[in-house]
């Protein structure tokens, strides 16, 4: 067999083909996957649309939670699910992985990952829908405020006790 014969990625896999270069196209991710690239001052601005996502919908989230009174804002419906999402969630997470014996980085990151705060997208799509925007602001908020704690904390206890 010739080496033409030999499929391009088994000859770079074997070492018969350098690998310089970007990619092929069906690895690169979205921005980069279009064979044309978008001219600079359209690739500018989508860049600018997007760094504003982040603030606008902490924007919108501030403007549903100036309707609610204050000491809703820790109620315990709020409370609760804070702490599901927060503790609860993470440690049946470890439960259930610890037996499968994966990878310790793999274990800690999926845990990490499941004790984050409510997004704000659930706030957004709760006032676009006409359903609780408000509960669900209050959640995205107060998850937010403790994990300040939570997260260091979910960290120093997978530090403390590996997988």
């Amino acid at each position: 067999m010739d080496g033409g014969a030999v499929p391009l990625h088994q000859r770079q896999q074997e070492g018969r083909l350098p690998q310089a270069g970007p990619p092929p196209l069906h690895h690169r991710r979205f921005r980069g996957a279009a064979p044309v690239s978008l001219p600079g001052f359209l690739d500018s601005a989508v860049a600018s649309v997007s760094s504003c996502t982040v603030p606008v919908s902490m924007f919108v989230i501030g403007t549903i939670l100036a309707d609610a009174p204050i000491r809703s804002m820790f109620s315990k419906p709020v409370l609760w699910y804070t702490c599901l999402r927060l503790v609860l969630y993470p440690l049946l997470l470890c439960v259930l992985l610890k037996p499968l014996h994966l990878d310790t980085t793999l274990t800690n990151v999926c845990i990490l990952m499941t004790g984050m705060p409510a997004g704000s997208t659930g706030s957004i799509l709760a006032d676009k829908y006409d359903c609780d925007a408000v509960f669900a602001s209050q959640i995205a908020f107060a998850s937010t405020l403790c994990s300040i704690l939570t997260i260091p904390l979910l960290t120093l206890v997978m530090e403390s006790f590996p997988l």
